[in-house]
């Protein structure tokens, strides 16, 4: 299939998911059905398999599994407008969609999995970067954030918490938004991971260019069980502050 071809069908789905009322599961599924079709025809494979692994297409939602849908979708017509030039209407970038700051990190680490496993599977073997450990998770998010973000600082320190001082993974001072990461191993437990992250909001939550909080948890083999629940529950959203917590990609 011509990619012309996958953009214009692309764009007929993402405008009946927006516009239209699906009155059944039955429905939905037909629609995901189509939607990797038409990856799969034009070369975009990975991203069709990554929604065969994605568990909110299992959700007994339609409005989970459309929401997904439509975050998928999205992502192909974004990557086929680069790749054709294309200048449909339907078609805007993030920047154009006023999307907030806060939404286009969380878009990013949706789709870091994808990214990462691209990266692996380079012509020839080539060497490349694999993402084996917390650092190198921070070096491919840290690439892919100068594409939205001038001003990124990496490692800032952070005030006195507790009697001692530590330092944030990432600070978008503009934004005044700070980028926690972190990687699942054997010794982070899903209990550790938790007690973590509820440590780090209230450390960094001193910080004077800190509104807002990302934590994002790269967790490849998916070993975290229950990654909603604990996205749910260490979600906070004051008045002049926030806290969210993304776990990619959810196995359980």
């Amino acid at each position: 299939m011509e990619q012309q071809q996958a953009l214009k069908l692309l764009n007929s789905i993402l405008s009946e998911i927006e516009t239209e009322d699906f009155s059944s599961l039955r429905e939905v599924d037909g629609k995901i059905k189509e939607t990797r079709m038409v990856l799969s025809g034009c070369d975009l494979q990975l991203l069709s398999d990554e929604m065969n692994s994605d568990l909110d297409f299992s959700a007994n939602s339609r409005r989970v599994r459309l929401e997904a849908l439509a975050n998928y979708v999205r992502s192909a017509i974004r990557y086929l407008a680069t790749e054709t030039g294309h200048n449909h209407q339907n078609i805007q970038s993030i920047e154009e969609r006023d999307e907030e700051p806060f939404e286009i990190i969380e878009h990013i680490c949706t789709r870091f999995h994808l990214i990462a496993k691209q990266l692996s599977n380079r012509y020839a073997d080539r060497d490349t970067l694999l993402c084996e450990d917390e650092y190198d998770v921070q070096d491919l998010l840290h690439a892919i954030l100068h594409l939205h973000f001038d001003d990124i600082r990496k490692e800032e320190w952070s005030p006195s918490y507790a009697g001692g001082c530590s330092r944030v993974d990432f600070l978008l001072k503009d934004e005044k938004i700070i980028i926690e990461v972190k990687k699942t191993r054997k010794s982070l437990t899903t209990k550790v991971l938790g007690d973590q992250l509820i440590i780090d909001s209230e450390k960094y939550r001193t910080h004077p260019d800190c509104k807002k909080i990302f934590c994002f948890v790269y967790d490849p083999e998916s070993s975290i069980t229950n990654p909603r629940g604990i996205e749910k529950d260490l979600y906070k959203h004051e008045e002049d502050f926030e806290v969210k917590v993304l776990i990619v990609p959810k196995g359980h």
